[in-house]
């Protein structure tokens, strides 16, 4: 379980890990022309196809979820919970932080028998996404045991007991109910994001543990989750330990760009289409950008080019945006599988960098980091100085590894 006990470092590190990749859904058979005595046979053969796929579903899940670090590593992980009112986990990105912890807490009777599990999200998309995927896990509908909060949206009931929301939705809630009192356990997560909403709830929150404790209630229990937050600032604040989880779910391989150019948005659409050409179908692409004009104009030139290639022996190419501006469920279009034999490409801001697991085999991801204009891509873009590519090398491959990426 790789405990590293050194006594010069600030964290406890447990664990190492690697990831399956998901099994492509059965096509739906539909049959014209049949005669009547024929129908029930079928429906009986398609209630049988699709029960099939449900239980190897189920199955496929099930080892995913096992071969992730987090899982690999509860033990251990549940007993620093118990010991610890507040603690503070460092893991890498994809490691299943977000999705397995609610759920331990949940089947260790960590939460209690009635209390809810909080867990908190800088983005609307993050937190729809993420109860979507959790739900799914448990076999549950979305609402019931496993639920979310966002503006102007309340997929909850009464028998909710893992509850997704943004922050500012927690901070909503702490306006009437000081103490949090719904909640047994809350999690912020993507803490290192400090947003004004995550700055002003870390303080409630804690303020929230301190009044519990002022008024002999049941004690709230704080996890503070993160992949690549300063650690020092957050344990003198909340005098907690840190614990590092190790593992990622696959290795990223960094490819630096040799020369400078001009127009970096084209440069990455150049790119993204060698990649095209020359990767197998199914092998999807994300690249980052920095805003939604720059987003649209780029999603209308990619579509053009992928008209021209149709029938040039190339895999067929969805080009979506992702930006926080869309509709919910635009959003959640760029993170469905894409279908065999095709490739997804997918034009994001920042919004895809944490907590959101973008359905792929294997991905390229081209990205821009803004200090100057710094390009980071798989050929010829970027401006680099040395300090900058251990820099950006640092925070790249902690915020990769979801899928097998190359950047």
């Amino acid at each position: 379980m790789g405990v590293h006990d050194n006594a010069d470092s600030k964290y406890v590190v447990i664990g190492n890990s690697s990831f399956s990749k998901l099994a492509s859904k059965r096509p739906t058979t539909v049959v014209f022309n049949e005669s009547s005595s024929k129908i029930p046979k079928y429906e009986d053969n398609q209630q049988n196809i699709q029960a099939e796929n449900a239980d190897k579903g189920n199955i496929n899940l099930q080892q995913q979820r096992k071969s992730l670090p987090v899982y690999k590593l509860r033990k251990r992980l549940l007993e620093e919970i118990r010991r610890n009112s507040t603690l503070i986990i460092i893991g890498e990105t994809g490691s299943g932080k977000t999705t397995q912890i609610p759920q331990l807490l949940l089947s260790s009777g960590i939460a209690g028998s009635s209390g809810c599990v909080g867990v908190t999200q800088p983005r609307r998309v993050a937190a729809v996404s993420v109860a979507r995927r959790v739900a799914l896990e448990q076999g549950v509908e979305t609402g019931k045991l496993v639920g979310y909060c966002v503006r102007f949206e309340d997929v909850t009931s009464s028998q909710t007991r893992i509850k997704y929301l943004t922050d500012g939705m927690m901070v909503r809630e702490a306006m009437t109910d000081e103490i949090l009192s719904d909640y047994s356990v809350v999690i912020l997560d993507e803490a290192h994001e400090r947003s004004v909403q995550t700055d002003v709830l870390l303080g409630v929150a804690r303020r929230a543990q301190n009044l519990r404790k002022l008024k002999n209630l049941p004690p709230l229990k704080l996890l503070v989750m993160s992949a690549t937050m300063d650690v020092d600032k957050f344990s003198k604040y909340f005098q907690a330990p840190a614990l590092y989880l190790e593992g990622r779910q696959h290795p990223v391989k960094i490819y630096h760009a040799v020369k400078s150019q001009e127009d970096y948005a084209f440069s990455a659409l150049v790119t993204a289409f060698q990649i095209h050409r020359d990767s197998p179908a199914n092998e999807d692409i994300l690249v980052f950008l920095t805003g939604q004009e720059e987003i649209e104009a780029a999603v209308v030139s990619a579509r053009q080019v992928a008209k021209q290639l149709d029938g040039q022996g190339y895999p067929p190419l969805k080009v979506f945006p992702l930006y926080s501006a869309l509709p919910t469920h635009q959003q959640l279009e760029a993170f469905k599988p894409s279908a065999p034999g095709m490739r997804k490409l997918i034009l994001s801001t920042n919004v895809a960098e944490t907590s959101v697991t973008i359905g792929v085999d294997v991905c390229s991801t081209i990205c821009f980091l803004h200090w100057t204009i710094i390009c980071f891509c798989q050929l010829d873009i970027a401006q680099i100085t040395n300090w900058e590519i251990f820099f950006i090398e640092k925070i790249l491959v902690r915020s990769l590894g979801r899928s097998r990426c190359s950047v």
